[in-house]
């Protein structure tokens, strides 16, 4: 029972990170705010793009690990569709798109759910296709990046990752379900990164790279459809100039698969709502 809910969270977790969000259409404002609007949404996208690129991947190969042989070929045909999995050398393994290396995991011997396990994933970015995310996010994306995954409690992990950049994108978060009674879906997300943007223009008068830091200052809580519901998070953007912006955002969840965003910017409040999954 106890690892059909190590199962069952790690479903949820990949099931939310692959949920997408768009802000209500109808929705205006007077662009106050538009530029920490931009600021926020380039860093919700780098948030996503790392858990699918990266995290969904760990998530998935472990359920296959750690399947019964009858059903990996199966595992490996529903969520590793566009992959072949093939064992490297002992506890290291490759997937493979056609004859190209896209990643390859170091499972040291066991379940990434059991307590203190560490995991390695890296991706060979040089043959992901680029811009598969808005903003162009950039972060691990041109130099070999290798994510860190540890088991720091029963359902709880930290990741951390760092790009060979200077300035250099790096992540270190701790995700953690909230719910071990599979009545609920939510997981707590905490810590800081920086992720690296190519022509994301929220620093004027660059061609050059944006960065924007972040700081997450009240537990993030994520909802299974992709909407955060409740937390804060500092941001700021950079670029090589010395140019800087900074952002505050925080979140409330009134529900139906909507969130509010709370952007303050340059000494202003403004609210933004979204819908994730759901009805407008």
């Amino acid at each position: 029972m106890k690892k059909n809910i190590v199962i069952y969270v790690m479903i949820l977790l990949v099931a939310l990170l692959n949920s997408s969000c768009i802000l209500f259409p109808e929705e205006e404002h007077d662009d106050k705010t538009k530029t920490g609007k931009n600021i926020y949404d380039a860093w919700n996208e780098g948030m996503q793009c790392v858990f699918t690129q990266y995290a969904e991947i760990v998530l998935n190969f472990d359920y296959w690990y750690t399947a019964p042989e009858s059903l990996k070929l199966s595992i490996e045909d529903s969520l590793f569709a566009d992959f072949k999995i093939r064992q490297l050398g002992p506890e290291t393994w490759n997937l493979l798109a056609g004859n190209e290396i896209r990643y390859t995991i170091h499972t040291h011997g066991g379940s990434v759910s059991a307590v203190n396990t560490v995991w390695e994933i890296t991706c060979y970015p040089a043959q992901i296709e680029k811009n598969d995310c808005h903003y162009q996010y950039s972060s691990f994306n041109e130099g070999l990046a290798t994510l860190t995954v540890k088991c720091l409690a029963p359902n709880q992990w930290n990741f951390m990752m760092k790009e060979e950049q200077n300035p250099a994108s790096f992540i270190n978060l701790t995700v953690a379900s909230l719910n071990t009674n599979m009545n609920g879906s939510d997981f707590s997300v905490a810590g800081t990164g920086r992720f690296r943007y190519n022509n994301f223009g929220c620093c004027e008068n660059t061609s050059q790279y944006v960065f924007i830091d972040f700081t997450i200052e009240e537990l993030l809580i994520l909802q299974h459809a992709g909407a955060w519901k409740l937390g804060e998070v500092t941001l700021r953007a950079f670029n090589t100039q010395n140019k800087e912006s900074f952002v505050n955002a925080s979140f409330l969840y009134p529900g139906n698969h909507n969130y509010q965003v709370d952007i303050h910017y340059n000494g202003l409040t403004e609210s933004y709502n979204y819908s994730c999954g759901g009805p407008h």
